[in-house]
């Protein structure tokens, strides 16, 4: 039972690509999923910065202040003071 090698060839490409498109479309759905933010710190989520335990000197026994977290630039405009 010999084959045509040209019909192998097209069977094999066909296969292929089904599976890269399996991978590109589960890819597609995977990147679309909302994940919820992770901050290894609390102060780091600029949500926080209001709260309390994000101002000094409550913060800054534990070195967790935003200005002390971030570069300098990412906490413009916030006031870390009571």
């Amino acid at each position: 039972m010999n084959e045509d090698p040209i019909a192998y060839l097209i069977k094999k490409l066909a296969l292929y690509t089904a599976a890269l498109l399996y991978i590109v479309l589960l890819a597609g759905l995977l990147s679309g999923c909302d994940m919820p933010e992770f901050y290894r710190y609390q102060c780091m989520n600029s949500k926080n910065w209001n709260k309390p335990e994000c101002k000094r000197p409550e913060c800054e026994i534990l070195g967790e202040c935003p200005d002390q977290l971030m570069k300098p630039e990412l906490t413009k405009g916030q006031s870390n003071e009571r």
